[in-house]
């Protein structure tokens, strides 16, 4: 024999529940939906992708290319550059830990490309960062 398991609004007469016809009257009458405006698209963070071997060249575009996303980003992604590998990018920071500040386990895998990240606990650059390329276009990543 199947127990039926008793409602959890009150039946009894004279009780009063969430279902009561003038509070929810006055609920029905008194809420308001925003109505809201989105912009037709949404603008989307997407930096530069600079040839290394262009910048490398001299030429004067992907100089002005690499600037304006430095200035509008924050950042740029350098493409060709020659370091095939995890292993040789660690080693070009690891050697180079004076120069970017970076130790070498700062870069990790991200799909089929490698990243490096400064660690938000590296309060100096923290600091120095929002000033060297100013607040408004300082981003924290995570």
């Amino acid at each position: 024999m199947k127990k039926s398991i008793p409602s959890p609004i009150p039946t009894a007469r004279g009780s009063r529940s969430a279902a009561d016809p003038i509070l929810s009257g006055h609920i029905d009458a008194s809420v308001q939906i925003p109505k809201l405006k989105l912009p037709q698209q949404a603008q989307r963070f997407r930096p530069e992708e600079i040839d290394f071997r262009r910048l490398a060249s001299g030429e004067s575009g992907s100089v002005r290319q690499l600037l304006g996303s430095i200035v509008e980003f924050g950042l740029v992604i350098i493409r060709h550059h020659g370091i095939s590998t995890a292993e040789e990018l660690r080693f070009a920071l690891g050697n180079g830990e004076r120069v970017f500040g970076l130790t070498a386990d700062c870069c990790s895998s991200y799909g089929d490309h490698e990243r490096i990240v400064w660690r938000g606990s590296d309060r100096r650059i923290v600091e120095e960062a929002p000033a060297a390329i100013g607040g408004r276009k300082f981003r924290m990543l995570w």
